[in-house]
């Protein structure tokens, strides 16, 4: 193995959501940030529906929460800045 301690199952390091990180700001155009929120939203559709039927798949619910709570959130800045009122649930 080469002195390798990870095991063939482990996967890669991803971030950890559990500490608390800072934040940033950012400027984008309204056209920039329309394509952010479309890329976001296919991800998430295919992290969702797609990447459960491929072997080896790991659900990540709470990764996977946060996402779409910052797309979430990305989107309400986006149409508040095209003048378009949020639904009322």
């Amino acid at each position: 193995m080469g002195g390798r301690n990870r095991l063939p199952h482990q996967s890669p390091v991803v971030p950890c959501y559990h500490t608390r990180m800072g934040n940033i700001s950012v400027e984008f155009s309204l056209e920039q940030l329309q394509a952010i929120v479309v890329l976001a939203n296919n991800q998430l559709f295919r992290v969702k529906y797609i990447d459960p039927k491929m072997p080896g798949h790991v659900n990540r619910p709470e990764e996977l929460a946060i996402s779409k709570e910052a797309v979430q959130v990305v989107e309400a800045a986006l149409n508040k800045a095209k003048g378009i009122k949020a639904r009322n649930t």
